[in-house]
Order: C-alpha cells, then sequence, then structure tokens
C-alpha cells in the first residue's frame, strides 16, 4: 500500500512538473488591440479627468472638435453639463487612460442642476456613460427637434426624465439602464419613427409610428403610459412589479398594436377606455413563417388550452388560450399567450473547476499560468440563471458526448475517470422558452 501511495504521489508530482514546464512556455503572442477602431480621416479626441489625454473636460473636447469627430472619454468623473451642437461620436471607455486608477463606465454628473446632456445636432452618439444627478425638473438626456442619434448602453440615474425625446424622429434609444428616476424613464412628445428597445420606464404623449420592442418596464407607478399617440408598435416587452399600471392607453391613443409582451405582477397589468380607439392588444394567430404568435402573456390569466386554431374551435392545445383575456375597460386580447415571451440565452458560468487551476481528487490545489489540469474525480459545477422564463435544464458533455443533465439547481456533475487526454468540457443551459446558451473549459483530464 505505501509503494502504491508513494507511486501515485511521485506520478502526480511528475505530470504536474511536466505541465508546469510546460506552462511557462510562451506559446501565443498576444496583442492588444481594445482600442481599435475602424475610423474615418476624422480625427479621434481622447479625454482623461487626469490630464493624461487631449483634453481634461469633455466640454473643452466638444468645443474644439470638428463635425464628425470622435471624442473618447475614459474611466471617471466629469462634472459638468454638456451641450452638443455639432455632428460628433461621444463615446465612453470603461477603463484609465495613461496614469490613475479609475475604473467602469465615464461619469458624467451635473450636481443636481440643470439638463446633463442636451443634444442639438443631427446624427450625435452617446453611447457608454453614467449620466446622472440632473436638476429636479430636468433630463438625462434631452433631444429637442432632430434625428438620427444614437443613445446605447448608457446608465442614466437620478434624473427627472432619463432621456426625453422632443419633437424628435428616426432616433435609436437602445440598451440603456435607466434607474431612480422621479417621472419617466423614456420620454416621447410628438416624436416619430423612434426605435426603442432594451430599456426600462417608457411614456409617449404625441408620439407616433414608433416601435418599443424588448424593454425591461421594472418597478414604476405606471411601466408605459401611451397618451394621444397612434399606430405605435409595442411588442416584446417585459412589464412587471409596476404599482399602478403595465400599460395605461388614454386620450385618443389610436390603431396601436401591443403583443408579445410579458405582464406580471403590476397593480393594473393594463388598461384601454374604448373599443372605438381601435388599439389591437394581439398579434395575429400566425406570423409570416406560419409559427404560432398570439398575444401577450398575462399572468392571472386563468382560462385554458384545450384548443387550437384561429378560431380556437380545433382539437389540440397550441400554446394559445382558448378564450380571451379582458383588458379593462372594454378591449380583449383574443389570443392570451400560456406561456412568457423569453427571447433572451440563459446566462451560464462554470464556477468549479475554474480555469489555470490544478484540481487532484476534486480539490483545488494550485493556480496555473496556462493550463487546467483535472486529476481523478471532480464535482463540475455551474450556476446558471435565467429571469424571464426561467432555467429549464443544464446538460454537461466531454466532447460531442452527453455526459448528465440537470434540471434543478444546484447543477453539478460527478465526473469519474478518464483517459490521459486533453478534453473540452463543455455545457449547455435552455431556458423554458427554449432558448439556450453554452460555454466550455479545455482542460487536461488525468485518470
Amino acid at each position: 500500500m505505501k509503494k502504491n501511495r508513494l507511486f501515485t504521489k511521485s506520478l502526480v508530482i511528475g505530470i504536474l512538473a511536466l505541465f508546469i514546464g510546460a506552462s511557462i512556455i510562451p506559446s501565443v503572442i498576444g496583442i492588444d488591440d481594445v482600442h481599435e477602431r475602424q475610423i474615418s480621416t476624422l480625427k479621434t479626441i481622447i479625454v482623461d479627468d487626469e490630464g493624461d489625454g487631449d483634453y481634461s473636460t469633455i466640454a473643452e473636447a466638444v468645443t474644439d472638435a470638428d463635425p464628425g469627430d470622435t471624442i473618447e472619454v475614459y474611466s471617471g468623473t466629469y462634472s459638468q453639463n454638456l451641450v452638443i451642437g455639432k455632428q460628433l461620436k461621444l463615446w465612453g471607455i470603461s477603463e484609465e487612460y495613461g496614469s490613475g486608477d479609475d475604473t467602469g463606465k465615464p461619469v458624467i454628473d451635473a450636481g443636481g442642476s440643470g439638463t446633463v446632456i442636451s443634444i442639438s445636432a443631427e446624427g450625435v452618439e452617446v453611447t457608454g456613460f453614467v449620466i446622472q444627478n440632473s436638476g429636479s425638473s430636468n433630463s438625462g438626456i434631452y433631444v429637442r427637434d432632430i434625428g438620427n442619434t444614437l443613445l446605447s448602453d448608457n446608465t442614466i440615474q437620478d434624473t427627472n426624465n432619463g432621456i426625453y425625446l422632443k419633437y424628435s424622429s428616426n432616433n435609436v434609444v437602445d440598451n440603456n439602464v435607466i434607474t431612480g428616476i422621479a417621472s419617466n424613464g423614456i420620454y416621447l412628445k410628438g416624436s416619430e419613427g423612434n426605435a426603442i428597445s432594451g430599456n426600462i420606464g417608457i411614456m409617449a404623449i404625441g408620439s407616433s409610428n414608433n416601435e418599443f420592442n424588448e424593454n425591461r418596464v421594472l418597478n414604476n407607478p405606471t411601466g408605459m403610459r401611451v397618451e394621444t399617440s397612434s399606430n405605435n408598435i409595442i411588442y416584446g416587452n417585459h412589464l412587471e412589479g409596476n404599482t399602478d399600471y403595465g400599460i395605461y392607453v388614454w386620450d385618443e391613443a389610436k390603431n396601436n398594436l401591443i403583443y408579445f409582451n410579458n405582464f406580471l405582477s403590476n397593480g393594473e397589468h393594463a388598461y384601454d377606455p374604448f373599443t372605438r380607439l381601435n388599439n389591437k392588444w394581439n398579434g395575429d394567430y400566425l406570423d409570416e413563417n406560419e409559427n404560432i404568435l398570439g398575444g401577450n402573456y398575462w399572468d392571472d390569466y386563468n382560462g385554458v388550452d384545450t384548443k387550437r386554431g384561429v378560431n380556437q374551435d380545433e382539437s389540440g392545445s397550441d400554446g394559445i388560450g382558448d378564450t380571451p383575456y379582458n383588458v379593462p375597460s372594454e378591449s380583449h386580447d383574443i389570443y392570451p399567450r400560456m406561456y412568457m415571451f423569453d427571447d433572451e440565452p440563459p446566462v451560464i458560468e462554470i464556477t468549479k473547476p475554474l480555469a489555470k487551476h490544478l484540481y487532484v481528487n476534486n480539490n483545488q490545489v494550485i493556480r496555473l499560468l496556462f493550463l487546467t489540469i483535472v486529476i481523478r474525480t471532480i464535482n463540475v459545477t455551474v450556476n446558471a440563471s435565467d429571469d424571464i422564463s426561467g432555467v429549464n435544464r443544464v446538460v454537461f458533455f466531454v466532447g460531442d458526448e452527453e455526459m448528465a443533465n440537470s434540471s434543478s439547481p444546484p447543477y453539478y456533475w460527478l465526473w469519474q475517470g478518464g483517459p490521459f487526454f486533453r478534453q473540452i468540457l463543455k455545457i449547455v443551459t435552455y431556458d423554458n422558452a427554449g432558448n439556450s446558451n453554452s460555454t466550455d473549459l479545455r482542460l487536461w483530464k488525468i485518470f
């Protein structure tokens, strides 16, 4: 027995020495191209709050820039109000430039006075910032009488309105996180032809022909208010935890199409005062590809699904409720969905084994420079989550071979045995809407 243990110990030490020796030999030459961009011959201006760039304030850079220039703003806090009156690209870069230790999105802070960013020129881009602390009646970003603006991937907080589009058309507002807002997350007034997606909190007054899709509208008094606004398309949004209404339609808001949305835990999911306004609360039964489309998901719908077809009079379920959902006051969703709309993939992360570590008998031993080595048994463990429809299952693969699956947390698989060989550990997770996501890890598995 002592000889066997000594042999095993010697073998492990020998293998470890071999791999560690190999891992210290550089095999890959990396080139850091984090900031490489294909930009026109117009200049790129660098802003760093500690003075390592071309300017230390954004306002100075905006003043001196020529139309069409790009301004890259690096991590730090910039206490100012900005007025952009020329076509510029304002890009936030989430890292330090030069000396200093700032990290994360650059912060533009108005200090509780005025609008943080006012835009009065066509074709402006503002992406990648934290925008905060407007005056009590002002906005994070205010756009008036212009179009073709791109506002994306910003965090807007502690303002009266998050983004205010006034008499402005053909703008794109995409993937902004808007929180701590006193009035409206995104406020449209007299604005048409805008694409609003991936944001939180919306109000539309006198605004028509816009598309609102894939927004997460959470924990507001009213999630979306549509007033004197017509011919808008509102689809694929998630409205949850709004204390008064999920969607509130009022005052001659006509011919709006509202479908494929999720309504959960709102005070009242929706309100639409008159059928004469001709708002439609469902899509067609089938889409152009003959897939079942239908209406919205309502978490308080108490109907059943035993029928199918355009008139819900054929045998067999189809994921559509057999009876309409009544939208107060007089409207109806004639194809209420039995399942939530969800086109976001679940999130997955391998938590054991970690990359570039050595494990022996399920124990983490040491961090390595390049390789991941697993000797003998290990509990392969993952975190998986899906905030909309929930995780359905997690499947474990070695190469192309399915080894195990798990349908409830904690998600793990006990990996025993295996040849001395380089393997690809692959994990795939599925949500209840059928979306999937995967991650993999290349490692050496020994015994």
